[in-house]
């Protein structure tokens, strides 16, 4: 449900292509790009059966190579649904760990 949230707030400039999203990084003025303003648009393929099909294609073809991983010991996991300054840290410190 995640996921399809975030795909679903997506937005993208279509004269500058800066990426925008209404849940974490939401423009200034509501669907107005903070660059160009330019009206922000919503991606063709970011519609709920779009999105829907994307998610099956992830678990049908991701959940072996995560089971692979798994099976290896080598599998890191990091809790995706917080701020970018969060993620990015945590990922920074385990490539830390992994060096």
């Amino acid at each position: 449900e995640v996921a399809r949230n975030r795909m679903l707030a997506r937005r993208i400039c279509p004269k500058c292509k800066t990426d925008y999203n209404l849940l974490f990084n939401p423009p200034i003025m509501k669907s107005i790009c903070n660059k160009c303003g330019t009206r922000l648009e919503r991606r063709k393929d970011d519609n709920y059966a779009a999105i829907e099909m994307r998610i099956s294609e992830f678990y049908r073809h991701t959940s072996p190579v995560i089971d692979f991983f798994k099976s290896k010991g080598i599998l890191h996991t990091i809790n995706t649904n917080r701020t970018i300054e969060e993620i990015h840290r945590d990922v920074v410190e385990l490539t830390k760990t992994l060096s």
